[in-house]
């Protein structure tokens, strides 16, 4: 049996020097304090020839037999602690300046959300632009409906005409609208946008005048209508039988998208005509938000609003550790739902494949919960408009393990599936035409790959992250479910991912500013309360093998210390107007600590 380390002569030379005196032996802790419990040791396994595999370095390795301790090391000085608590914009300016760090799972995951903004993007632009013949664009839907409405007049008409009329408005084009009616849409506009808790663009829907356009007609569609227009509004959809089947994909789509929609007026369809849609009772919008676990569970805890002292991320934490809360994608779940569930096993580690071969400290597990929070985050400012409020030569026997990213492989598999569950879903919504005419889009406009093809290129990145942890941890990878890959394929993807992982601090996608804010409830008429990354800074990672069932703290020379890059994240309360990516970052330079950034935006 091989291993390879590629800090272990450093780690070696450390623990000399510090046997010498020649080095500050203080050791103070690391900011993550131990507030849940050690895991025992995992069950011994036998030696599995069929798990050898050849490393980075073209060394032969086997972890087969091997069982790993994950702790977070005490800090040895505090000039160690100072540069932890050093915020950096990306992860790739960490690995940079941390040459001994590894990829962490926020790392992976924030890498990923730069593909999943150009993704929703992508998807954002062919909606509302159409792909012809095959999806006309969501602007033809309301204004058509607008015809309909403005020759069939009636006081619910007319309110219904004021709301679609400004939003195709708000989107960028010129509404038909009869003139009478040119004071009430102008009511509706100014009323909307002096709003800005609930019309500002933020993530990104500031790239370009046409995704501000689409946040903004999105958002006006969402807010609740009464229930005399949206009967008239759902007349005007019905009439057309092709308006009603574009209007009915249109509400899959941002099902499939993010998850099921709170409001339609899908059920006021058949009996828009009737007597009876006028008692129809429930919240009524052409597309309104939709449903998250988290939002569910607040409505719950809080039904008389969200008090200004709860902790709504440690609420949801604790939801999902009592198993209060099942993130298990169900049938009817959309893309945001298996992103969660992705997340799960950062909190309830028994849960994951990873459990067999190792033991997590109580430390590393805050760590690990500290990594829920962040990319919960990234997830849910992805899904913003949607998203509903309330190495060496070998050495025989190192002493410490080495992994070529952080191994959390269930992590992994799970992204990698919920990018399988996106491609089939969009494509039983619309047909083949939107993932294989619409294009990604970035900041710069279309980044010249089909969505299919980005899609597929995460999802293959994944899968390769999860055969590598696999690898690096000794364990069969188990990849049996409908869309994953042939075994023929996993030493190309794991290939693929170990060449990417070699070289991500160049990656421009990783170089990608993380900070990002995102509201999650509003508080009260001056006060919201949000979720914040707010930069990378380093958690200590002590990685260490098991030996027998003893899970003590291993000798300073038989613990690596890594360096793993780590979001920092805030619940904040601050005004109900949101920041723009650009705006938190300025406050970010400008006040450069967590307590000082936090102050700041609570300030405004």
């Amino acid at each position: 049996m091989t291993r390879v380390h590629a800090s272990y002569g450093i780690a070696v030379l450390l623990a000399a020097c510090m046997a010498c005196g020649g080095t500050d032996t203080t050791v103070v802790d690391n900011p993550i304090s131990a507030a849940l419990t050690d895991d025992a040791a995992p069950l011994e396994s036998p030696f599995d020839p069929s798990l050898t595999y050849v490393g980075r370095y073209g060394s032969t390795q086997n972890h087969s037999t091997d069982r790993f301790r994950f702790d977070v090391a005490a800090f040895r000085d505090d000039a160690e602690r100072a540069d932890a608590e050093t915020l950096f914009a990306s992860h790739a300016a960490h690995l940079g300046a941390h040459p001994g760090g590894i990829p962490s799972v926020q790392t992976i995951g924030t890498y990923a959300k730069q593909l999943d903004d150009t993704i929703y993007a992508g998807v954002e632009h062919a909606v509302f632009a159409g792909l012809e013949p095959s999806i006309a664009p969501k602007r033809a839907l309301l204004e058509q409906s607008l015809a309909w409405l403005a020759a069939h007049r009636s006081a619910g008409a007319d309110e219904a005409i004021a709301r679609i009329a400004a939003a195709i408005e708000l989107g960028g084009a010129h509404a038909e609208a009869p003139a009478d009616l040119a004071g009430a849409i102008a009511g509706v506009k100014s009323g909307f946008l002096a709003t800005a808790s609930i019309s500002k663009p933020f993530g990104f829907y500031t790239w370009s005048d046409e995704l501000r356009g689409i946040w903004q007609q999105d958002r006006l569609l969402q807010q609740p209508l009464t229930t005399p227009a949206a009967c008239s509004f759902a007349q005007a959809i019905v009439a057309d039988a092709s308006r009603a089947a574009r209007y009915k994909t249109l509400v899959d789509l941002y099902g499939r998208l993010t998850n099921p929609v709170r409001a339609t007026l899908v059920d006021l369809l058949p009996i828009a005509s009737d007597a009876s849609c006028t008692q129809h009772g429930g919240e009524l919008a052409f597309l309104s938000t939709s449903r998250s676990a988290e939002v569910g569970l607040y409505e719950t805890l809080y039904p008389n609003g969200v008090p200004p002292e709860a902790n709504l991320m440690q609420d949801l934490v604790d939801a999902i550790r009592s198993g209060k809360i099942d993130l298990a994608p169900k049938p009817e779940s959309g893309w945001y739902q298996y992103q969660e569930y992705a997340l799960e096993t950062l909190l309830v580690t028994d849960k994951a494949e990873e459990r067999s071969k190792i033991a997590f400290m109580a430390r590393y597990k805050k760590r690990l919960q500290e990594a829920f929070e962040t990319m919960l985050t990234q997830h849910r400012e992805t899904h913003a408009k949607q998203s509903d409020s309330a190495t060496t030569s070998a050495a025989s026997e190192p002493l410490t393990p080495d992994f070529r990213v952080e191994p959390l492989a269930t992590v992994y598999v799970r992204h990698a599936r919920s990018y399988v569950f996106l491609e089939a879903a969009l494509d039983s919504v619309d047909g083949p035409s939107l993932l294989d005419k619409g294009t990604a889009v970035d900041s710069h406009g279309d980044a010249g790959e089909t969505l299919r093809a980005r899609i597929r290129r995460v999802r293959d990145l994944f899968y390769g992250l999860y055969i590598v942890s696999s690898q690096d941890l000794g364990m069969h990878p188990k990849l049996d479910a409908k869309g994953d890959p042939e075994p023929s394929t996993w030493s190309a993807l794991a290939s693929a991912a170990g060449s990417w992982l070699g070289s991500i601090a160049q990656d421009p996608i990783a170089g990608a500013d993380v900070r990002v804010m995102i509201p999650i409830a509003r508080i009260d008429d001056t006060h919201a309360r949000y979720w914040a990354v707010i930069g990378v800074r380093t958690t200590l990672a002590g990685y260490s093998f098991i030996h027998g069932m003893d899970v003590a703290a291993p000798k300073p020379d038989e613990q690596s210390r890594v360096p793993l890059p780590t979001e920092q994240f805030l619940e904040v309360t601050s005004s109900p107007t949101p920041l723009t990516r650009d705006e938190l970052r300025a406050i970010c330079d400008q006040y450069k600590t967590a307590d000082a950034i936090k102050a700041a935006i609570e300030k405004r």
